[in-house]
């Protein structure tokens, strides 16, 4: 009934109690919610759109300002498809998402939903990595445009640390896939050719990627110890 509602608020606490309650009882109530895990996964599916009607411009005097106020449904949306994935990836169609995080995730006009989009792919490529696999064509295409039109950002100092945070999380992204032994043993050309000619020929990139590197083999030597 509330993802009904015209009301944006009333939209984006229905969307923030459902991850709530997901999150922190899915291990009860996913008997009683199959049924419905669909409608849920469509909900917060339909919520990711830019809504241009929610756009307002104010004028500022000497230059004029947009205030995006669908903002807070999409980051809402967002972060219940990082849940589902998290608590209920067996119960809903991940190709459904990473589909909707390469047409509509990773161009969204916010740093912020940009980058839950980056983290729920990462949080794929090692939990459901043959799911990443099979759409990787279409995520490289999309990660050249989001990784070329940030990189600008960063060498020219515009917006520096959103355009860092972007290419962080991406090349986190980037790692995780390329670490998997899947991709081993069937290669990708277009991935491969994205690697090594636009990752590691940026030495900007090329320096977060190794320093990305590192933190994993780190992290993966204590793990080991523990």
């Amino acid at each position: 009934m509330l993802s009904q509602s015209t009301d944006i608020e009333v939209k984006k606490n229905a969307l923030e109690a459902l991850t709530s309650v997901i999150h922190s009882n899915w291990g009860i109530l996913k008997g009683s919610m199959r049924d419905m895990i669909g409608e849920i996964l469509n909900f917060a599916l339909s919520e990711t759109q830019i809504r241009p009607e929610l756009i307002e411009e104010v004028d500022l005097g000497p230059f004029k300002h947009k205030v995006d106020n669908g903002l807070s449904v999409r980051k809402a949306a967002y972060q219940l498809l990082e849940t589902l994935q998290d608590r209920a990836s067996d119960s809903i169609d991940l190709s459904r998402v990473v589909d909707t995080i390469v047409r509509v995730g990773l161009s969204d006009t916010a740093e912020e939903c940009v980058v839950l989009n980056l983290n729920i792919l990462a949080k794929m490529s090692s939990s459901s990595i043959m799911v990443v696999l099979s759409c990787l064509d279409s995520i490289v295409n999309a990660f050249q445009t989001l990784f070329s039109n940030n990189l600008k950002l960063i060498s020219s100092q515009q917006s520096q640390e959103r355009a860092q945070n972007i290419v962080r999380a991406l090349l986190r992204v980037v790692y995780l896939i390329n670490a998997s032994p899947e991709l081993q043993d069937s290669p990708s050309n277009a991935f491969g050719d994205f690697f090594r000619n636009q990752v590691l020929q940026n030495a900007d990139s090329r320096q977060i990627y190794e320093k990305i590197a590192a933190s994993f083999k780190t992290s993966a030597q204590s793990n080991f110890f523990n």
